[in-house]
């Protein structure tokens, strides 16, 4: 016979798988010369979602817990994309086209 916080457990995780988690997103523009915000913290499996609100070219790379860049490449004006992250960690981002552009992002 089940326990009564047992049932409780079991019906929240049916719950859980039933309704499906859902990674959250967060935008990160670069406005101004700058990456706006210069610091964000989210979890595994989430998003960042990287907009170019500057009336010029921007370049994004990643710099990974381990020091190995991923350059996204150049970003004009009103584009976006997207990265999610599945490791945790620290991120560092650069635009290599204005080194004093820099953001962290924190993966927990």
């Amino acid at each position: 016979m089940l326990q009564p916080i047992n049932v409780v457990l079991t019906a929240l995780a049916i719950c859980a798988i039933a309704s499906g988690v859902r990674a959250a997103e967060t935008t990160i523009d670069q406005k101004d010369r700058k990456f706006v915000p210069s610091t964000v913290t989210i979890h595994v499996g989430d998003a960042v979602r990287f907009t170019n609100g500057d009336p010029f070219h921007h370049d994004v790379t990643i710099i990974r817990p381990d020091g190995t860049p991923d350059d996204k490449g150049l970003q004009e004006h009103g584009e976006e994309f997207a990265m999610t992250f599945i490791k945790p960690g620290t991120y560092k981002v650069r635009c290599r086209l204005h080194p004093f552009m820099a953001a962290t992002i924190i993966v927990k």
